[in-house]
């Protein structure tokens, strides 16, 4: 087959020519400070994130409760004017958190 092994070939090069340049000139390391300021950034983010989950559960608590006090025909009639249905339940917000605040494991002392 012509050209047989000609991307092989191409791959080896380009490797070759990344590992030199990580070798001889490799990526700076970022101060301690600024890998801590990310850090918290993230953590922020995730707490920003716990905290949408907690005020979509307690929308959810009070659909699902009142939802559940309503007749099922009525939801119908009023799934039918709107045309769309109404879900029986939403699902709550579970983060990897478990409600807690996200700490940054780089910022905290270990004993």
């Amino acid at each position: 087959m012509q050209g047989q092994g000609r991307f092989a070939r191409w791959l080896g090069q380009g490797f070759t020519l990344y590992v030199n340049a990580i070798t001889q000139a490799p990526p700076p390391v970022p101060d301690a400070a600024v890998t801590l300021a990310l850090g918290d950034t993230v953590d922020e983010g995730m707490n920003t994130i716990q905290l949408a989950g907690t005020d979509w559960n307690d929308a959810v608590k009070t659909y699902n409760t009142r939802r559940a006090q309503i007749k099922g025909e009525i939801v119908a009639r009023v799934s039918a004017y709107f045309g769309f249905d109404l879900p029986v339940t939403f699902p709550y917000y579970q983060g990897g958190n478990a409600g807690k605040p996200v700490q940054n494991p780089l910022a905290t002392a270990k004993p």
